[in-house]
């Protein structure tokens, strides 16, 4: 299923890693920060209780600036070189483990810069976990 291996946000803000699927069960997910916490969801929990973390246009801008600037951008740098909301592309970033909690990028946003612009949506959608 297209689903496994794909990043949440649950009903309680946490984000959760799809593991695994069983039809008399649901969907198995684990939380990214706390792995004891792992749920078995029902299938209509997804898009409904469950939301899949995705990357939105202005987070794409986000990080395509530790690029343009060679370091972490400031508050002040987004907001006079994008039209982002800074609050919201970070959340982004970071539900998606591209960057840390402040804001300094991982290996896997590193990886994700290392590849060419115009190929790194499709790239990211090769992604799992």
């Amino acid at each position: 299923m297209d689903i496994i291996g794909l990043r949440y946000v649950g009903w309680n803000g946490e984000i959760y890693l799809c593991e695994s699927y069983n039809p008399r069960q649901g969907f198995w997910m684990q939380n990214v920060d706390n792995p004891e916490d792992r749920r078995c969801i029902s299938e209509r929990a997804i898009d409904r209780t469950f939301h899949r973390v995705r990357m939105t246009y202005g987070a794409w801008n986000h990080l395509a600036l530790y690029e343009k600037l060679g370091r972490t951008p400031t508050m002040h740098d987004l907001v006079a070189l994008t039209s982002v909301i800074p609050e919201m592309t970070h959340k982004t970033l970071q539900q998606n483990r591209l960057t840390d909690v402040w804001g300094n990028l991982t290996d896997r946003g590193r990886a994700v810069l290392a590849v060419p612009e115009n190929e790194r949506e499709q790239y990211w959608d090769t992604l799992r976990g």
